[in-house]
Parts: structure tokens; C-alpha cells; sequence
């Protein structure tokens, strides 16, 4: 668990802010679960977190038994705190290895945790072959594996102007007092991913006519990293530590061809709660 000590976020009150942010999204990680689960048997929520939507699916799937899983034990002691049903379990476990027996499992519901497998790890991607090689094993004939998580945008090394707000904070500062053009500098230059291990992100500051506003040239994938994480202040140096523009679409769609996985659905999902609180207007 050492490459996962960096998530660590201090005390219980900020988990629990944590966890309210994370939880606002909730709904639509509900609602995919609806038309897939089975309606019997083990079903193992990888990437618990606070535990609130493992609780939501046990009440909701009173036939099946939920068991979510954190690496992070303090998320699971809060977890069996808060939330308690009959149905209802969490473990501590490093969800890239095998947390269960093998073919023990109807069902695996990996939502928005997997970008944190090969964030730290190195940003390695090729951890998320090893980790559904993995969770296949465990599952059973007919199983169900959900993913739900970021991925990199189409033509995500496209060229784009992004134009950031330059009054809304200082130009030099604490981060919570930085305005968002200021803060992308700083992004610019401490991001780390996939595909920039050993330096910042590239960009280019160029002329914008736009009244209070600063112009930058870079790709959509940088774009997308920034604007989702730009307002989680409070928490940037974890925050900072995550790529979410990980894989994309099809490379998850190979790869469930590999392990010869029947693929029931693949699309793309807008989140509602992002779209309205990280993009719409927002820039």
C-alpha cells in the first residue's frame, strides 16, 4: 500500500469534505449499476470511498450481498461506521490484485477509481491490463464487470485555446488565493502524467482580447486535466497527483476483447454534476 500513502488527507473532517464532493456524483454511479447487476449473488464495489454508494446499491439490491473495497483503511473504518445493513461489508484492499478468490464474484463495479491504479503507480497504464486481468479471475462464469471513469477526449493532442480568468484572485499567492489563470501556471508546471513523466505540461500564453481573461495554447487532454481539478484548492497536492486522462474509449474496449469480455454497452457519459460545476460557464 505504500505507493497509495500520497491519498492519505490528513483528518477526519477533511475525509468527510472529501467524501461530500465525491458523493455529489453519486446518483448517476446508482444508476448505471440498475439494467447490469445480477439479481443474486456477491457483488464487490471497487473503489469504495466513503461507503455511502455501496450503501445506496445494498439497500437498492436487497438480494445481493455488497462488499466494497478501499486500499485506504481509513475510508473503510469510516465506511463500516456510517453504513450498515445486512448485506452490507468493506474491506481494506489494493483493488489491482486479488482482493477475493478466484471465481467468486457475480459482479465487479469499478467506478472512477482506476485512473488511481496507474496514477500511483507511476502513471504506469499498462497496470490496468494486469488489474482486470485480475478481476476477471475473480469473477464468475457470466459475471459483470462495470467500468465508469475519465478517459483521454477525442483528439485529446488537438491544439486548443483556453481562456482563463485572471481577476477572480492574485497573481501570487497561497493556491486558495491564486485566480485560475495564475493557478493553471502553477498546474503547468508540477503536473506529472503518462505523458509528460519528468517535466510540466507544455503550453503557449498568447494575446487574448477578452477583458480579464488569459489565453493559453496547449492540447485538450492538459485542458481537461486542469479544468477538472482546478477548483479542488483545499486539496490541491493530492488532487495534483492524479491523471485522469488515463485511456481512452477504445483502448478499455480492447482491452475487454483480450480477456474475450462480451461488451453489453460502451459509451461516453457526461457527468451532470461536472458539466455544471467545472465547465458550463466556468471559463
Amino acid at each position: 500500500m505504500d505507493n497509495y500513502s500520497k491519498q492519505d488527507r490528513g483528518n477526519l473532517s477533511a475525509y468527510e469534505e472529501y467524501f461530500a464532493g465525491m458523493d455529489k456524483s453519486m446518483q448517476q454511479k446508482i444508476a448505471l449499476t440498475t439494467a447490469h447487476f445480477p439479481s443474486r449473488g456477491n457483488i464487490a464495489d471497487m473503489g469504495s470511498g466513503s461507503g455511502s454508494g455501496t450503501f445506496d446499491l445494498a439497500k437498492l439490491y436487497e438480494n445481493l450481498t455488497l462488499i466494497g473495497v478501499d486500499i485506504n483503511p481509513v475510508t473503510v473504518e469510516y465506511s463500516r461506521n456510517h453504513y450498515k445493513l445486512p448485506n452490507l461489508s468493506f474491506e481494506t484492499g489494493d483493488i489491482a490484485n486479488n482482493v477475493f478468490p478466484e471465481n467468486s464474484l457475480d459482479g465487479i463495479l469499478d467506478s472512477s477509481v482506476l485512473h488511481h491504479v496507474t496514477s500511483f503507480n507511476g502513471f504506469d497504464v499498462k497496470q490496468i491490463n494486469r488489474t482486470i486481468s485480475n478481476q476477471v479471475a475473480q469473477l464468475k462464469t457470466n459475471g459483470v464487470l462495470i467500468i465508469r471513469d475519465f478517459v483521454v477526449p477525442d483528439d485529446g493532442n488537438k491544439l486548443v485555446f483556453l481562456d482563463l480568468p485572471n481577476n477572480d484572485g492574485k497573481e501570487k499567492g497561497e493556491i486558495p488565493e491564486l485566480s485560475t489563470a495564475a493557478l493553471f501556471e502553477i498546474f503547468a508546471q508540477n503536473f506529472r502524467s503518462s505523458v509528460n513523466l519528468n517535466e510540466g505540461v507544455k503550453f503557449e500564453k498568447t494575446d487574448c482580447a477578452r477583458e480579464n481573461f488569459s489565453r493559453f495554447k496547449l492540447t485538450l487532454r492538459t485542458a481537461a486535466e486542469f479544468v477538472l481539478r482546478k477548483d479542488y484548492r483545499d486539496h490541491w497536492s493530492p488532487e495534483l497527483l492524479e491523471e485522469y486522462t488515463y485511456c481512452s474509449q477504445i483502448d478499455f474496449e480492447n482491452l475487454f476483447k483480450l480477456y474475450d469480455l462480451r461488451i453489453v454497452v460502451s459509451m461516453p457519459l457526461w457527468n451532470p454534476w461536472i458539466v455544471s460545476n467545472r465547465f458550463a460557464e466556468k471559463f
